[in-house]
């Protein structure tokens, strides 16, 4: 006999995801979720002291990606890391240079640079 079971989402939404049966054993059936919503944004000025990507808490329920904007200075990388990045301790992102990082909240995730202010762009979906 398949059960179905309930969890939440990253941001707390719940869903119903169903089982099947196997020798006693219920094993989920790939669950298919469709985003609730897009958020996307950028991020300017960024520049010598780390600058959070959202000022406020923003949950997002399974990833962000985020792209280095095309006219950033090429000599100088835009870094990407959690509270407490530095230069040079963090992920490097050069202009147009992209990463996904899975992630509960956007308010977690950092950007620095060490000189001319940078931009960056982020899409998430929740």
């Amino acid at each position: 006999m398949a059960d179905n079971f309930q969890a939440k989402d990253g941001v707390g939404t719940l869903f119903t995801i169903a089982s099947e049966d196997s020798g006693g054993v219920h094993y989920p059936k790939q669950a298919k979720r469709l985003l609730a919503t897009v958020v996307s944004g950028v991020v300017t000025a960024v520049g010598a002291t780390a600058k959070a990507l959202s000022a406020s808490s923003l949950p997002v329920s399974d990833c962000v990606l985020i792209k280095a904007a095309y006219d950033n200075d090429a000599a100088e990388a835009l870094w990407v890391g959690p509270a407490g990045v530095t230069v040079g301790v963090g992920f490097p992102l050069g202009p147009g240079e992209s990463v996904r990082i899975p992630i509960a909240d956007l308010e977690d995730v950092f950007l620095i640079t060490d000189a001319t202010a940078k931009s960056a762009y982020y899409v998430v979906g929740g």
